[in-house]
């Protein structure tokens, strides 16, 4: 039996749809990028190096089973692991969703129009012959049962934003 909004009022239980991957893979974007600009992360990172960013946790989980609802929206972005910096693990900036059918979250008051996204960033390794998927995929198995932020992502689907030819694919069903 599955959640209902009952059981979670700060939670949306509408369906989200690739228009809102699109949109919220936009504003996550704007939110990386700035986040670059300002920080040492950004002379060795770039927006146009990520390999794929993704959807995790609660929101992602209910992409694809329409369970628990959106609480927030939570966005990865990976990049090949750099020789010359390793990227912040504690690295995290938020941006607002705006307006829309999934409401606001009651919890986050007046800060947040919409749902807040909280997006982050990891360097992972990449074999040459891996492509983004694969990598992602490959270093979520290094780190199911961990503690780790990459541990808690292994436990619930991730759902590709870019590539946008990826955009809406399950690349990873959790294993909760």
């Amino acid at each position: 039996m599955g959640s209902t909004m009952n059981d979670y009022p700060d939670r949306s239980f509408e369906k989200i749809d690739k228009a809102d991957l699109a949109h919220l893979s936009d504003l996550a974007t704007e939110c990386l990028t700035d986040m670059l600009y300002r920080s040492k992360t950004g002379q060795f990172y770039s927006s146009t190096d990520v390999l794929m960013s993704c959807l995790c946790q609660g929101a992602a989980q209910h992409f694809v089973h329409t369970d628990c609802g959106v609480k927030d929206w939570d966005v990865v972005f990976f990049f090949r692991t750099n020789s010359l910096y390793r990227f912040p693990w504690r690295w995290m900036g938020n941006r607002d969703f705006g307006p829309s059918r999934f409401g606001a979250d009651p919890d986050e008051g007046q800060r947040y129009s919409g749902r807040r996204i909280d997006v982050m960033g990891r360097d992972i390794p990449v074999s040459h012959q891996d492509g983004g998927g694969q990598a992602v995929v490959a270093y979520l198995q290094r780190n199911e049962g961990s503690e780790s932020s990459a541990g808690f992502w292994a436990r619930r689907p991730l759902i590709a934003l870019t590539p946008g030819d990826m955009r809406g694919r399950v690349i990873w069903e959790g294993k909760a």
